[in-house]
């Protein structure tokens, strides 16, 4: 297998049809016509993960964020921290391909997946996203949770659905019964609105800042702050273990040894 018959495989279980315009879904760097023995999966293309791939012989890295997101690149050198990381990708003929709103939005992806281990249903896409002749699918989702939860019993069935030590809980009342929660993976500070008019008496997402937060609260919205790693961190397992089952043999597939990049001191 090469580069780019794995880029048509990636693209053909989540079709970059679904990314969001803004975004930089696909290919980062790498020659089509490259050879691929070991895939590496991860959330982000960080230095340490990089150096893992190229110590353990990988020839491509498929990561959820885009290594380049945001803003013009004018050069590649040791000058920043993306021209470094772009540099010891190419260096190590490791090919890099980010598959990041597109995931989100897919059906039976992100949202889906997070809802799932919620164990939410009845739900219903807070962005929805109906590619011409693809199925529906969208960012973040609304549902009903299986069972009324109290705020801290629902922060604890947040933690243990997603293997999170602390999450961040903006209360509005300990006492209030939360019956139909939103959950937007990665950052949802643009959409409490979005949560509110659909019904949901409680947000879990990641990202939100203090303004939004309190204010989302104020208007009678419970908020938890799993953060942005801590829901998207089932990419990987679930992007490896597709793989897995779909590459050609002889195609290996490894995880990188990622954790929560926050943590509590």
């Amino acid at each position: 297998m090469n580069v780019g018959e794995l880029v048509s495989l990636l693209e053909s279980i989540v079709p970059p049809a679904y990314a969001c315009d803004w975004d930089n879904t696909g290919l980062v760097c790498g020659r089509l016509g490259s050879p691929v023995r070991r895939v590496m999966v991860a959330v982000d293309a960080r230095e340490r993960v990089i150096r893992q791939a190229a110590a353990e012989g990988v020839q491509f890295l498929l990561t959820h964020h885009p290594l380049i997101f945001g803003g013009g690149i004018t050069s590649v050198n040791e000058a920043t921290l993306t021209g470094r990381k772009l540099l010891m990708l190419i260096e190590n003929g490791i090919a890099c391909y980010g598959m990041h709103t597109s995931f989100d939005a897919a059906p039976g992806c992100m949202a889906d997946l997070a809802a799932a281990r919620l164990g939410l249903t009845d739900t219903r896409y807070m962005l929805p996203a109906e590619p011409e002749g693809l199925p529906a699918g969208g960012i973040g989702v609304v549902g009903e949770l299986p069972e009324p939860m109290k705020e801290e019993e629902l922060a604890e069935a947040v933690k243990r659905a997603f293997g999170l030590f602390t999450v961040n809980l903006i209360s509005v009342s300990e006492d209030r019964l939360i019956r139909k929660a939103a959950l937007l993976p990665g950052s949802g500070k643009g959409e409490v609105d979005i949560a509110r008019e659909m019904g949901a008496q409680a947000m879990v997402t990641g990202d939100i800042t203090h303004h939004v937060g309190i204010d989302g609260a104020d208007e009678g919205l419970t908020i938890i702050d799993a953060g942005h790693f801590g829901v998207e961190q089932i990419f990987v397992p679930f992007m490896a273990e597709t793989l897995r089952k779909r590459l050609p043999e002889g195609v290996e597939v490894l995880t990188a040894r990622e954790r929560n990049p926050f943590s509590i001191r």
